[in-house]
Order: C-alpha cells, then sequence, then structure tokens
C-alpha cells in the first residue's frame, strides 16, 4: 500500500487502474481486497493541518508559488525591483515583498556582495514541485475531456489555440522517450476551438485536461510551458514509466542553474 501525505485526483486514477492500493491524510484512498471496496478521490488536504516538512510561509500559498515559479524559471530576476517581478509572476506587487521575506528565513534568498542571490534552487525547485501540486494545481484546472482522436495530439500546434502543452506531451517533444497517456494544455480558457477540432467532450477522468495559465511572461518555446512545470506535472503522477523522463527534465533544469 502507499501511503502519502497527498494523491492528486490524476495520481488516484493512475493508481487505481494499475492496482495500487494508497491511502493519503485529505482522506483519499483506494483498497480492493475480498468483501472491501473503498474508492475515494478529489478530497484536498486541509491548509492547516499538523503534518511536519511540507514548507510553510506565504511563500508557499497560491501567490507565493506564482512568484516562485517566475524565479525558478528567470533566476537573474531575483535582483529585478519587485513591481517588474509582480508583472511577470501575476501578482500583487506587495505579494513580492513578503515572498522575499518568507524566502530569505528560509535560506533561499542571501544578500551578497550587495546583491540579492537565489540559493539552494535544486532544494527550493522539490519544494516548489510539492506545494505546487497540493495547493495551486487544483485550483487551476477548468476541466477534462474525452476524445476519440488521441492518435492526432502528436501534430498539436498548441498556438494556434492560444495554449501551451505542459506534462506528458511536453516532455515527449523535448525527451521523444515517452508516449503520451495524458494530454496537458495551459491555456486562459478551455478554447472552443480545439474543444471542435479535436471533439473533445467533458469527461472528469478524460486524458485530456486543460489547466488556467498563471504567468505572465514570455517562454523559450511558445509551444510549451517553462520546464519546472513540466517537471512538475510529470512528477505528481506518480508513474515510475513517467518519472524516468521527469529526472531527464529535473537534470536539464539543474543543469540552466550551474550556467
Amino acid at each position: 500500500m502507499l501511503i502519502a501525505d497527498y494523491v492528486t485526483p490524476v495520481m488516484a486514477e493512475t493508481l487505481k487502474g494499475q492496482g495500487i492500493a494508497f491511502l493519503d491524510a485529505a482522506g483519499n484512498a483506494f483498497l480492493d481486497q475480498p468483501r472491501l471496496h473503498v474508492w475515494v478521490k478529489g478530497e484536498r488536504p486541509r491548509e492547516n493541518r499538523a503534518a511536519g516538512p511540507p514548507p510553510t510561509g506565504r511563500a508557499f500559498r497560491p501567490g507565493g508559488l506564482k512568484v516562485l515559479f517566475a524565479l525558478l524559471c528567470r533566476p537573474d530576476w531575483i535582483n529585478h525591483p519587485y513591481r517588474e517581478i509582480a508583472e511577470q509572476a501575476g501578482v500583487a506587487h506587495g505579494t513580492v515583498g513578503w515572498v522575499m521575506t518568507d524566502l530569505q528565513q528560509l535560506g533561499f534568498v542571501a544578500d551578497i556582495d550587495g546583491k540579492r542571490r537565489l540559493l539552494q534552487r535544486e532544494r527550493l525547485l522539490k519544494q516548489w514541485t510539492e506545494a505546487y501540486a497540493r495547493t495551486l494545481r487544483p485550483k487551476r484546472l477548468i476541466a477534462r475531456y474525452q476524445t476519440d482522436m488521441t492518435a492526432c495530439w502528436a501534430d498539436l500546434d498548441p498556438k494556434k489555440y492560444d495554449a501551451q502543452l505542459g506534462g506528458e506531451a511536453a516532455a515527449e517533444r523535448i525527451t521523444g522517450r515517452l508516449r503520451p497517456e495524458t494530454v496537458t494544455l495551459y491555456a486562459a480558457k478551455a478554447p472552443p476551438r480545439l474543444l471542435l477540432d479535436y471533439k473533445l467532450r467533458a469527461d472528469t477522468a478524460g486524458p485530456v485536461e486543460i489547466v488556467k495559465r498563471f504567468w505572465a511572461f514570455d517562454t523559450n518555446d511558445a509551444a510549451l510551458v517553462p520546464l519546472p512545470l513540466i517537471y512538475a506535472d510529470l512528477v505528481m503522477t506518480g508513474d515510475a514509466r513517467v518519472l524516468e523522463t521527469a529526472d531527464l527534465i529535473y537534470q536539464r533544469i539543474v543543469d540552466g542553474f550551474v550556467r
């Protein structure tokens, strides 16, 4: 049995499909034994549960996670004026101030030679990934869909729909080593033309998901979301097949940190 702090709905479906029993602190569970069948998903973790190590502080609340995401994608922004960081992260100006205070207290930011430095980036990435799956991601999911046209996703041009690929589909385009079973698209809203072109129909367990975009800056590849978000999407699946590719994406991110 897998016992976890929080099992997301996507991960729950994956574990159930593989016949893996699980139980989490939020009340989600899957048990399938003779004379006993338990299946609960979609319960969200309580904000103030008395658990240990998940990171605390406002930096790991939804607004703070947006700021952290911007800094993980563009570490050099750590020295930009707070107002500029706020604009790129899509948050209020004041949010950046208390995020910086939290990061200094947690050892992620320090003033060195008169400049702010972002420290322990690998640890920050992993803590952001965990907090994103638990706190921000569930609030950004627009809908999931079913389609009979899965073979066509390899040719999808997300820019045509003002969207970007994340998760497994994005990882496949970067590494060529993963056959996507779930297609994740980030957009401001569910693009009507996309729903029509791919004959998408609402299905809470469908393999196509549309998540609301939460950043305001341009990305290196207009068709794909930034690498930290691709990594987070992969990790939250809990699928061993996917996690191997997540390690490759993680290494690309870390390599970018040291340049």
